[in-house]
């Protein structure tokens, strides 16, 4: 290890004062209000595991960080709640959990510094004490490693970890000792713990070991070892789910690895474009450039690690067809610690290399402060949230335009109906029975807010039937605008909008038009909040205005579930009870608790009544369904079978034809359709539909009656 600049530059304070800058930094104060749509992960799963399955049932993001946010919030828990646990877990996961995202931000943010302090030690083994602390200066300063630095995400923490392995990989094999080859692979294999990529980590933490001299064989065994034993520990369900984690992981390659670019251009030019340019600074890009260039020629050992790290990484940004800015945070470090090397050269020089270095860090250290700045400022969609609750409490309706965009964080049902699928695989119906009970008695739940049906909704003027519902019009240069109603451009073109929250002319400055973040990656100068443009003004649309209350919310769907285990024990006269009184407290479920759950309620009425011979009662509420959802093949069938029950057949047979027009691989339809038609006497329709019944499913129990029906016949 070179140590021929440790008299001139104190390691320790050096990289304490780096240190620091680095926190200032990263550590935006206060944390922001509002939500990355990837953190939710960081609020259904680590709560998940409090039920004692640790499965995640989640496969896109390995576990380990997971696991650890879990015992982050059980000490937060433990430290600050008087409630149950039960109570906790659900209004954290099923209502409101960002003080728990504030957690994980304030962790991420911490690593990302001890970061800095790690490529500072891996730079002086590497080059020296100059080259660690310049290359920890870059790092520190550099946009892409700061604008990520805060998120409750997997990148940061699998960086951290990378860097680990490689520091303990050199350490490897520059002293030869067994407890840092264990290390160098425990490291790798908590890196692909915390995200699969991050554990190309791999290649060159072998590179550096392989290329010792002589090759440490036995010693070598240890990081093999160490890596498979620690990967294994930290997402044990790769192995015990394997089924569900190679699906998970298979649709994650096709999405992210193997489709088309997600931008215009292909994935490598978007990169070089905006990731290397804005993501380092325009002298840092030009000085990768040139290190590796410097590096292919030299061909040391030390630039043949940090290559074997960077090429493979930098070909899988390349390929792939998503584009997000974050996906690059592994190569940050690597990239630094080749630049620390070629500005360390020119140290030799005191007056250059300082002239250098100032050259090289000033455009990224800019860049880094508005980035603070801006996260640590107000942001658009959390003014408007507020000034929508303060200002029109009576409002419960919202129309957000367009749908695909960074809308404002508020309760609403298709938002709870997500985590309740979460809460469902790691507790159970009995567990979120329980929840919703517990909820519908708490007082301090946010206001509930209705989406409303675009498409099936038009603007009219006040009066007896008419909703008041409020439009919140977003404006961006990453938000799609192609999904507004055409009935609804005109309101946008004219309206006067009652309130305008705007973050400064967005369309100065540059973005990633990938990542939905609404923070700027330069042109800072005519931006002064994060967020997008947020328009909002009030209107009345058709239909007539239901209110109902967060807790009145939470009990109809504890209702709507009670029905449902009623149901499955044949308890047709307590699942009757359960669902009216649902429907009771959401007289209009499909509008008051989700389109969803109200065509299930419809459903299951329909189904219920028919189980206990009131086939007229059972018409009524299937139709209901199938007027919400259309394309519910199961409601349709159920429907036909209650027209056929009461005798009008011809329904029955108008009902399936609508059916298998809709799905015509659905085979119980084409049977249910040939037995009426064979009672009608249309025998030649009917034997075609049967037919096609048993070419689609020839295992069906239908299809060995058909022989008998026309025996009979």
């Amino acid at each position: 290890m070179s140590e021929k600049n440790a008299g001139r530059i104190p390691f320790r304070w050096g990289a304490g004062a780096i240190l620091l800058l680095a926190l200032a930094l990263r550590w935006p104060v206060p944390t922001p209000a509002w939500t990355h749509f990837d953190e939710i992960a960081f609020i259904v799963l680590p709560l998940g595991f409090w039920s004692g399955d640790l499965n995640p049932h989640y496969f896109n993001y390995p576990t380990f960080h997971f696991y650890l946010s879990s015992l982050l919030y059980l000490l937060y828990y433990l430290a600050t709640s008087a409630e149950s646990v039960e109570q906790f877990v659900a209004y954290h996961l099923l209502v409101d959990g960002r003080d728990l995202l504030a957690l994980v931000r304030g962790a991420n943010t911490l690593l990302a510094v001890v970061t800095v302090g790690a490529v500072a030690c891996l730079g002086r083994r590497l080059y020296g004490v100059r080259e660690g602390l310049l290359a920890a200066l870059i790092l520190a300063t550099m946009p892409l490693a700061v604008r990520f630095a805060h998120l409750a995400i997997v990148d940061t923490p699998a960086v951290f970890w990378a860097v680990m392995a490689l520091l303990w990989a050199v350490r490897a094999r520059q002293e030869g000792r067994v407890r840092d080859f264990l290390a160098a692979g425990i490291f790798t294999g908590l890196a692909g713990a915390t995200k699969y990529p991050a554990g190309l980590v791999a290649v060159p933490v072998a590179t550096a070991i392989l290329l010792g001299r002589p090759w440490p064989q036995r010693r070598s065994i240890w990081v093999g070892s160490g890596a498979a034993l620690s990967f294994a520990l930290a997402t044990p369900f790769v192995w015990l789910d394997a089924g569900q984690f190679w699906s998970h992981f298979a649709d994650m390659g096709r999405t992210h690895l193997l489709a088309e670019s997600s931008t215009e251009e292909q994935a490598w030019l978007y990169h070089l474009r905006y990731t290397l340019r804005h993501g380092l600074g325009a002298v840092a890009a030009v000085a990768v450039a040139l290190s590796l260039l410097w590096s292919v020629r030299q061909r040391q050992w030390q630039e043949l690690v940090l290559l074997a790290g960077i090429v493979p990484l930098a070909a899988v940004l390349a390929l792939a067809g998503s584009t997000f800015m974050r996906y690059a945070l592994p190569l940050a470090p690597l990239l630094a610690l080749l630049i620390g090397r070629l500005v360390g050269m020119g140290w030799k020089y005191p007056l250059v290399g300082g002239l250098v270095t100032l050259i090289l860090v000033a455009e990224p250290l800019y860049a880094s402060l508005r980035t603070r700045s801006l996260l640590s400022g107000q942001d658009t969609r959390v003014e408007a949230q507020v000034w929508l609750q303060t200002h029109l409490p009576q409002y419960q309706r919202l129309i957000q335009l367009p749908s695909k965009c960074g809308q404002i964080q508020v309760l609403t049902p298709e938002r709870v109906q997500v985590r309740q699928t979460h809460y469902l695989q790691s507790y159970g119906s009995e567990a979120l029975l329980q929840a919703y009970a517990l909820l519908a008695q708490r007082e301090d739940l946010p206001p509930l807010y209705l989406k409303t049906n675009r498409e099936k909704m038009q603007p009219t003027s006040q009066g007896s039937a008419s909703t008041p519902v409020v439009i919140v019009h977003y404006q961006h240069p990453v938000c799609p605008d192609e999904d507004i109603p055409s009935a609804f451009q005109p309101l946008i073109e004219t309206s006067q909008w009652q309130k305008v929250f705007s973050p400064g002319r967005v369309e100065s400055a540059i973005f990633d038009r990938m990542d939905w973040y609404f923070l700027p990656i330069a042109g800072f100068e005519q931006v002064a909040k994060t967020g997008p443009v947020v328009w909002l003004d009030t209107l009345s649309v058709n239909g007539t205005s239901v209110r109902i209350e967060s807790r009145s919310y939470f009990e109809a769907l504890h209702w709507v579930l009670r029905g449902h285990q009623a149901r499955a024990k044949k308890d047709w006269t307590g699942a009757l009870q359960a669902y009216h009184r649902a429907l009771e407290i959401a007289p209009v479920p499909e509008e008051l608790i989700g389109l969803e759950v109200g065509r299930y309620l419809y459903t299951q009425l329909g189904r219920t009544y028919a189980q206990v011979g009131q086939l007229e009662q059972a018409v009524r509420f299937l139709e209901q369904a199938t007027a919400l959802k259309p394309t519910y093949r199961e409601a349709y069938n159920e429907l036909g079978v209650a027209y056929a029950s009461l005798g009008n057949l011809e329904k029955a047979v108008e009902t399936w034809e609508e059916l298998v027009a809709l799905h015509p691989d659905f085979a119980p339809a084409y049977f249910n359709l040939g037995r009426a038609l064979w009672h009608l006497e249309r025998r030649q329709q009917a034997r075609a539909y049967w037919q096609k019944g048993v070419e689609l499913a020839p295992s069906h129990p239908s299809a060995g009656r058909i022989q008998q029906l026309e025996g009979e016949g």
